[in-house]
């Protein structure tokens, strides 16, 4: 794993990696596998973090390009692939940027890590939500565009039981787990307003002989029926779940076709 500073989003994402997807070759078998059934070969990741599943896919021999909106993360993305002997192209860009830099070009595109809920706070303490809804649908529209007729849009969300009036709160304790040498601990609370559409994540990485290094993060709480609503008026076909994907304990995913 790329080790950067302790308390940039990139190494809080990297952490976060380490201990949702426990066997990351499995989860990167099973989203090849997906690709591969439907002649996925030339793919954006257009959330593409510090690597993970792209330098997996790039491995195995997938046509990658890839694009993130924060700089942080595509540092270590770059350190993570000259590791691994690897050059992918990578572009800092938001999603709302994307049918201006890329053509229709694309079999599919990857949207993962419940990242869309973040594209108008990613990196801020706060979100505005009447602004997040609209940019959530440009930004899909974007992912869209940038397809090719019969590319697949692959994105996943947080799961069904997160938007349970039941249950708004949820606790979660990684750990210790040894990375790169340094025993690791990571502790988040999620919250989900739901009225508000509002999402908040605090996480907090406590590394072996060094301080506690937090996170605050505020999102849309996007549910799936708005999901599927917002890719049915872009003009997605044949939208679905795959209620299983091998390797992903964490989110659902949906798979929609242009």
């Amino acid at each position: 794993m790329y080790m950067c500073a302790f308390n940039s989003i990139d190494f809080i994402w990297s952490v976060c990696i380490e201990f949702l997807y426990r066997d990351k070759e499995l989860y990167a078998g099973s989203l090849s596998k997906i690709l591969k059934e439907n002649n996925s070969d030339k793919i954006l990741d257009c959330s593409c973090g510090t690597g993970f599943p792209s330098i997996q896919l790039a491995k195995n021999d997938f046509n990658l390009t890839c694009s993130d909106a924060s700089n942080k993360m595509l540092s270590g993305f770059k350190k993570n692939m000259e590791k691994q002997s690897l050059l992918i192209p990578t572009f800092n860009l938001k999603w709302k940027h994307l049918d201006s830099f890329f053509k229709q070009e694309f079999d599919a595109v990857l949207c993962r890590g419940n990242s869309l809920p973040y594209c108008v706070s990613w990196e801020k303490n706060s979100v505005d939500l009447n602004k997040a809804g609209k940019e959530i649908l440009v930004s899909l529209r974007n992912m869209f565009n940038v397809l090719k007729k019969g590319g697949m849009l692959y994105i996943d969300l947080s799961p069904r039981e997160a938007f349970s009036p039941l249950n708004t709160t949820f606790i979660h304790k990684f750990g210790p787990k040894i990375i790169d040498g340094k025993k690791i601990v990571l502790d988040w609370k999620i919250q989900h307003f739901l009225e508000e559409k509002r999402r908040v994540w605090d996480a907090v990485v406590s590394v072996e002989n060094e301080k506690n290094f937090p996170i605050h993060l505020e999102g849309y709480h996007l549910r799936h029926s708005e999901l599927i609503s917002m890719l049915k008026e872009i003009g997605f076909k044949k939208i679905r779940s795959y209620a299983e994907v091998e390797g992903e304990k964490t989110y659902d995913v949906f798979l929609a076709f242009k």
